[in-house]
């Protein structure tokens, strides 16, 4: 493969399909229209990325300094995918030497597939599953849309049970923040190695105005006035973010000329995407997802 982007990656960010149990505001699965929330036309369910070209990448003389293969699509949930763990168990049988690590919302399968994911992935030289659980049983699904607190939590003790190495992440919004404290106790409880706290990224979601009245637009305008006063204490949220970008773009700042400091390039990462693209990186990805003319693919054969 001819990739001069990162021609010694070590790892690779796989997307294995269009599914996922979920329709989260910010996430680019979702489209939102007439007070619901629906699925982005330009994303069509059912499209599963071959197993075979995942073990091809793997096995590729490019591949040679391989280290981490993530799954975590922009779209999906990689515990949708039918076959993962048969094609886990193919990926050990090539090379067992490699740090697995996986992005779950983690309310889809049971505790019986989780403790065998546990029991496949413990065999690896390395491996993670990050479970992507924003608050607790009152909070969560308010992001989360159609998330399941008790399968959730019933799937992550299972996991951890039988040996695996889970990482509980965190995105705090007005409706959560107050929660954080309460997320580190019942992590450290249920045996997770660490939590992640991030903040949330979406200007939209930090500017809304909690007292406002119920409204089924935003469902989260029902949340109390009261949990906004921890979030307020926050010193870097998206809005700071955003407005520093702003005033930054305004004054020409990102407009000299400058070296570029690309995060994907500095990890030597590229992005496989379920319709076997390959990209230097998922946010360049995240561009067909939002106008099927932005950027003309060019698929790769492994």
């Amino acid at each position: 493969m001819n990739n001069q982007y990162a021609p010694n990656y070590t790892a690779v960010q796989i997307a294995l399909s269009t599914n996922c149990n979920l329709l989260c505001p910010g996430c680019n699965r979702t489209h939102y229209d007439l007070d619901k929330y629906s699925l982005n036309p330009l994303v069509t369910k059912n499209i599963f990325l071959d197993k075979q070209v995942i073990l091809k990448l793997i096995q590729n003389p490019a591949s040679a300094y391989l280290e981490r293969v993530e799954f975590a699509g922009l779209v999906d949930d990689p515990l949708s995918y039918p076959w993962l763990l048969d094609l886990l168990n193919d990926i050990l049988e090539i090379k067992p030497s490699l740090h697995i690590t996986f992005h779950t919302n983690a309310s889809l399968r049971t505790p019986n597939y989780f403790a065998e994911l546990a029991t496949i992935l413990k065999q690896f030289f390395g491996h993670s599953v990050n479970f992507s659980v924003d608050g607790l049983e009152d909070t969560n699904h308010i992001y989360r849309v159609g998330a399941k607190w008790n399968k959730i939590m019933a799937n992550a003790e299972a996991f951890i049970n039988a040996g695996g190495d889970a990482t509980w992440q965190f995105i705090v919004f007005p409706w959560n923040a107050h929660q954080e404290e309460e997320v580190r106790h019942l992590a450290n409880k249920m045996g997770f190695s660490t939590v992640i706290i991030r903040n949330n990224r979406d200007p939209e979601l930090d500017n809304i105005d909690l007292s406002a009245p119920d409204t089924t637009d935003k469902p989260w305008y029902s949340i109390k006035q009261k949990h906004m006063t921890a979030y307020k204490n926050k010193t870097y949220t998206s809005k700071e973010i955003f407005n520093e970008f702003n005033d930054r773009l305004i004054g020409k700042e990102f407009r000299e000329p400058h070296d570029i400091d690309c995060i994907w390039h500095n990890e030597n990462k590229i992005y496989v995407s379920y319709d076997g693209t390959v990209w230097p990186c998922c946010y360049i990805a995240f561009d067909s997802l939002r106008s099927p003319k932005v950027i003309a693919l060019q698929k790769f054969k492994f």
